[in-house]
This record gives C-alpha cells, sequence and structure tokens, in this order.
C-alpha cells in the first residue's frame, strides 16, 4: 500500500473524501510552516483544480511547493484529481497536467466529494484491490462536443454551353499578276466610242435643208447692184 497525500481547498470538498475514505491520509499546508512534509516512501497524491481551467494556474500553489521541496516528487506514484464537471475541459486538470509533467498515472477523477462508487474504486486503488481503470464507471473527463457543421446547399448545375461556331474559311490569296500580263494590259487599244446610226427618213420625204451659209461682203455688194 502507498501513503496518501492530499490537498483541499477551501470548499473542503477533498477533505470530505478522504473522511469518507478511513484511510491515514497527510495533509499538504496543514502544519507545514513550523516542520515542512518531507516524504521518503512512495505515495499518491489527490488534488483538486485552480485557476478556473487555465492551464498556469491549474495546480495549486501549495501541491507544487510540496512536490519540488526536497524533491519529493520522486516518491510520488499515481494522481487522483478531483473537481466539478461543469467545468468541462478544465474537469480533472490539475491531476493531468501532475501525471504528463512527472510522468506517473492518473488513477482517478471523482467530483465534489465522490459517491459511494468512487469510494469503493479509490480503495481497491489505494489497497492495491485492482488495477486502476479509466474506463466507464471511473468518471472520465467529459468528451469535447464537435462543432457543428453547416449544411452546403446545393448549388444549381450550370448551364450548359452551345457549342461555338467554326470559324469562317481564311480567304484565298490571289495570284500575284505575271509582268507580262501587266505590259499588255497597259498596251491594249481604248475600244472606240459607237456612234448610234441616225433613223433614215421616211420614204418620199425631203431631207431636211442645211441652213445656209452667211453672206460675204461681195455677196451683198453683187444684190445691191441688181
Amino acid at each position: 500500500m502507498s501513503g496518501l497525500i492530499y490537498f483541499s481547498g477551501e470548499t473542503g470538498a477533498t477533505r470530505v473524501f478522504i473522511q469518507r475514505l478511513g484511510i491515514a491520509a497527510l495533509r499538504i499546508g496543514e502544519g507545514e510552516h513550523e516542520r515542512p512534509a518531507i516524504v521518503s516512501e512512495p505515495f499518491v497524491l489527490i488534488t483538486p483544480t485552480y485557476g478556473s481551467g487555465a492551464d498556469h494556474a491549474a495546480i495549486p500553489r501549495e501541491v507544487r511547493a510540496f512536490l519540488m521541496r526536497a524533491r519529493n516528487y520522486r516518491q510520488l506514484r499515481g494522481v487522483i484529481g478531483t473537481g466539478e464537471r461543469s467545468y468541462g475541459y478544465a474537469f480533472s486538470l490539475a491531476s493531468r497536467l501532475l501525471s504528463d509533467q512527472f510522468a506517473v498515472p492518473e488513477l482517478y477523477r471523482l467530483e465534489g466529494s465522490g459517491t459511494e462508487q468512487d469510494v469503493r474504486a479509490v480503495r481497491a486503488i489505494l489497497l492495491g484491490e485492482q488495477t486502476p481503470d479509466m474506463r466507464p464507471g471511473s468518471a472520465p473527463a467529459p468528451a469535447v462536443a464537435p462543432a457543428p457543421v453547416a449544411p452546403v446547399p446545393a448549388s444549381a448545375p450550370a448551364p450548359a454551353l452551345a457549342p461555338a461556331p467554326p470559324p469562317p474559311p481564311a480567304p484565298v490569296p490571289a495570284a500575284p499578276e505575271s509582268r507580262r500580263a501587266r505590259r499588255s494590259r497597259q498596251e491594249a487599244p481604248a475600244e472606240p466610242w459607237i456612234q448610234q446610226a441616225s433613223t433614215p427618213p421616211a420614204h418620199g420625204a425631203h431631207a431636211a435643208e442645211k441652213p445656209a451659209a452667211p453672206a460675204t461682203r461681195r455677196s451683198r455688194r453683187a444684190d445691191r447692184e441688181r
């Protein structure tokens, strides 16, 4: 059987649980100002959690001082945590931190001053009647519920795209004109203007008389002499 050492805060819940166990135990902080406790035999520690869940303050200062004094932590064989489940993650946080720091098992967790089942289980652990078990029945820490996942609304399918029309065929460039064709085109004579023939006069009709030429000075003189 290992010795039992505990720390109880202002509520006194841990002290009440120790009294119900009926096992002799040393209380940290009681009379230590006159004779600091130094242990030389293996022991199990029972402690509550302080600091409202903050890791740096979860372990009571009195417990830290006791463990570091004369290296009392060398005799530590296990930790039992007390607390309130309403603190969620912080429930029994001090015992978990001590277990990790000093590489010792966390033997049990209980709420408040414990139940009759807690009393029987811890007595069996301390008296060596059974192996510590953290399965259901030993008050494990509550599991943290996963955050709810918002449903993602199904999006409407994208409209089908009409195929793009084929590109128009590229224009075929005209063959370059040869020098000979260009020269023959430049030397070709222009077409003569074709005058439209006048309509012949009707049968029996007299041709239109041409206007008389203007009289000269000699002709006018001859006319006067006549």
